[in-house]
């Protein structure tokens, strides 16, 4: 499904975009099987743990 390198790329997420749209999606549509087969890559080190947290934490900021 749609990979993206950082949480900065959601906004472009096609799949993310028809999940979230306002057209229903049939459970014929190949979309629905592939909705939760995703891969999550665990940080491989401290810097990449730190940028995930620092996005986690802006999401929540931007959310409230």
């Amino acid at each position: 499904m749609g990979a993206n390198s950082s949480i900065s790329g959601l906004p472009e997420n096609q799949y993310l975009e028809k999940l979230s749209g306002a057209e229903p999606i049939s459970k014929n549509d190949p979309f629905c099987n592939q909705l939760l087969s995703f891969s999550f890559a665990t940080p491989t080190n401290k810097r990449v743990l730190e940028e995930l947290n620092f996005d986690t934490i802006f999401i929540e900021v931007t959310s409230l």
